[in-house]
C-alpha cells in the first residue's frame, strides 16, 4: 500500500522534511514483557519523529483521533477499522 498525504507548509524559518515510511520487516520475538515495551516504545517514536518533521498539524490532530478510535485490543495483530 502507497499512501500519499501533503506535507506542511513552510512556517516560520522551518521546513518541512518529506517523510518515507516503509512497513515491512517481521515482529522479532520477545523474550520478556519488558524487551516487548521497548520495542514498541522505539517504533512508536520513531514514526512519531517522522509524522512531526512533515504534516501539518491539523492532520497531526485528527490522525491522532483515528488511531484512538481505532485502537487495537492485542499487540500483534491488525489494528481494527
Amino acid at each position: 500500500m502507497i499512501v500519499s498525504v501533503s506535507i506542511f507548509s513552510p512556517l516560520g524559518g522551518h521546513e518541512a522534511e518529506p517523510t518515507e515510511i516503509k512497513i515491512k520487516d517481521s515482529l522479532p520475538e520477545f523474550s520478556s514483557l519488558e524487551e516487548a515495551g521497548e520495542f514498541y516504545q522505539a517504533q512508536a517514536e520513531a514514526i512519531v519523529s517522522g509524522l512531526c518533521s512533515s504534516l501539518p498539524q491539523g492532520t497531526l490532530h485528527r490522525l491522532l483521533i483515528e488511531l484512538l478510535k481505532r485502537s487495537p485490543v492485542l499487540f500483534r495483530g491488525k489494528a481494527g477499522t
